[in-house]
């Protein structure tokens, strides 16, 4: 069960486990409640996997929970896997109700520093398994008594063709930056980092900002208070470039030198994780799961996100490595994703879950 078939992270990596599951001879079926958010329709649809619609017209409905119960009974599932808060909480609630036995597994696919509820928590108790995407938030989950004996941690998965550019330098250096635009993400240090960079005369690496604000007050507000800080420093500005949402994210990461993943918090990084697949270095903060995914001057280089200089050097240290140090850095941002990013592997584990339970 997922909210919808959208083309955000979580739902396409529900819909890569149930398309790898099914491909596998495990019979599988599908619930959402947004049917007219249906980008992964098609793919599903591929896999002859049955799709179940049901409209959610409310914040919370009970609607929805007395499906679930409905489908419990009828179709005698061996398990039931979701992904998001709402779909985790829909399906504990009508475990409980329905009392049934089936083998519940629910996802958190967010961070710890984004929850905001504890009431999700508690009813965690009524699943069986709760698999989280990052040890950080993981570790977190397991902090619970209740629930330390339930936790497992399971990567995302990506699909890695044998194909990939070795890029490893461009003249003038190419930086992409790929997320929403808030505070989160931490955007306004970096352009300070990078006024910081341009005050030694130093030339100015170029930025592109896949990405977009969302509706809330706060996004907008940062986004214009990154304009503003912008529109102070025209060396900065003439190199920065708003691109705004954008579904040619391989080519542009081929394009690039590499990511800048600077946010303040993360849960596992679907940014990150594209670009080591892509054999693409990341500057990325010394948070959360980043130190892992990236391991200073291995794959990348780690920086303090709250500190100007710690970014600034950050970028400087990269644009100063050898071509041999950076080919060597490509190399084994690809040979990581190989080993602990592709979706063969986030799906064994998922079944070796459910198999051994």
């Amino acid at each position: 069960m997922v909210d919808s078939l959208g083309a955000g992270g979580a739902q396409r990596q529900v819909v890569s486990l149930a398309s790898k599951l099914s491909s596998l001879e495990y019979e599988i079926e599908l619930l959402n409640y947004y049917p007219n958010i249906n980008f992964f329709r098609n793919e599903l649809l591929s896999y002859n996997i049955k799709i179940y619609d049901i409209q959610k017209n409310s914040r919370f409905t009970l609607k929805i929970i007395f499906y679930i119960i409905y489908l419990l009974k009828r179709n005698r599932y061996d398990c039931v896997i979701s992904f998001l808060d709402t779909p985790n909480l829909y399906c504990e609630i009508a475990k409980l109700l329905s009392f049934s036995r089936v083998f519940l597994v629910v996802s958190e696919r967010s961070s710890r520093y984004y929850v905001k509820k504890r009431l999700n928590k508690i009813c965690h108790m009524l699943a069986n398994k709760v698999v989280a995407n990052s040890y950080d938030h993981g570790d977190w989950l397991k902090s619970f008594p209740y629930l330390k004996r339930k936790v497992d941690i399971i990567y995302n998965g990506y699909e890695i063709t044998k194909k990939f550019i070795t890029k490893t330098k461009s003249h003038n250096y190419n930086f992409l930056v790929i997320g929403r635009i808030d505070k989160g993400k931490n955007g306004l240090n970096l352009i300070k980092a990078l006024v910081e960079i341009s005050r030694k005369n130093s030339p100015s690496p170029n930025i592109q900002w896949v990405g977009s604000e969302t509706s809330s007050k706060e996004s907008l507000s940062y986004r214009k208070q990154m304009d503003e800080l912008l529109s102070k420093h025209p060396k900065v500005l003439n190199n920065w470039e708003w691109m705004g949402h954008r579904k040619d994210i391989n080519r542009l990461l081929e394009q690039a030198d590499a990511l800048i993943h600077i946010s303040l918090y993360e849960g596992l990084p679907n940014a990150i994780c594209e670009a080591l697949v892509a054999g693409r270095p990341v500057i990325a903060s010394n948070v959360c799961d980043h130190p892992r995914l990236v391991e200073d001057n291995i794959r990348g280089i780690l920086c303090d996100p709250v500190s100007v200089e710690s970014i600034c050097s950050a970028i400087e240290r990269f644009v100063n490595l050898t071509s041999e140090e950076r080919l060597k850095m490509v190399i084994n941002a690809r040979r990581y994703a190989e080993q602990h990013l592709s979706i063969d592997r986030m799906v064994s584990e998922y079944e070796k879950l459910l198999i051994l339970n």
